[in-house]
């Protein structure tokens, strides 16, 4: 049930809220035995493409050749990738953001099956400049977006649902009017209120998912290889 809400103190407007580029490894936070509860949102999914490369022995393998191979694009000439298991069935996903570090940008996630394989694509107008945000509940296994523009804050959720990327409006904030209103999307109280608490207000780098430049010294260090 949508409602309105007015909000009865001044939360300051988010102007850039980057994600933060790492040049080490994601330590102890990859797990490939993880088996939490699969959250299924019910929104409309976003087109797989499958495109495979070679078969190689692990996933570590094939997703460390995949990004030695990725190609660079004129328009999008900033790369980054990380790495999270977006539905909680035991397989990592590989997440690669292509941006023009300005307006331009597009996140794309990829799993493995015997090979690699595309499972959709996600863009809004901030993905290449705001931070995507994790929870450390295993009922949220996805990523929580932020975009704004014209005075209001949009706030939505990407996850993996029957093979398929799914992409989830929660929640916004209209600034525009003398008290800012937040106006619910969802019907799913609990995970707005997660999104609520992954981007708490005053601290930007809060809850923020570690992105790599897409470099060799990154892969060779994520992947051992």
């Amino acid at each position: 049930m949508k409602k309105n809400l007015a909000i009865m103190f001044i939360i300051p407007i988010i102007l850039l809220s980057g994600c933060s580029l790492k040049n080490k490894s994601l330590q102890n936070s990859v797990q490939s035995d993880i088996n939490f509860e699969v959250l299924k949102p019910t929104e409309t999914a976003i087109s797989p493409n499958k495109t495979a490369v070679p078969e190689l022995e692990t996933w570590q393998d094939a997703y460390a050749e995949f990004l030695r191979s990725f190609p660079v694009h004129a328009d999008k000439d900033v790369q980054t990738f990380s790495l999270r298991d977006l539905d909680n069935d035991g397989v990592i996903e590989l997440i690669i953001i292509e941006s023009d570090g300005v307006v331009e940008a597009l996140l794309s996630v990829y799993s493995y099956d015997d090979n690699v394989y595309k499972v959709g694509d996600y863009t809004d107008p901030k993905i290449g400049v705001a931070g995507l945000r994790v929870s450390n509940n295993s009922m949220f296994p996805g990523l929580f977006t932020l975009w704004w523009g014209g005075g209001v804050e949009h706030y939505g959720y990407l996850t993996i649902q029957e093979g398929k990327l799914i992409s989830e409006d929660l929640w916004y904030i209209d600034r525009t009017k003398d008290l800012p209103y937040q106006f619910e999307l969802s019907d799913n109280i609990e995970l707005v209120n997660e999104s609520i608490n992954a981007h708490p207000p005053y601290d930007y780098s809060e809850n923020l998912l570690e992105m790599y430049l897409l470099e060799e010294g990154n892969i060779a260090e994520v992947f051992r290889k």
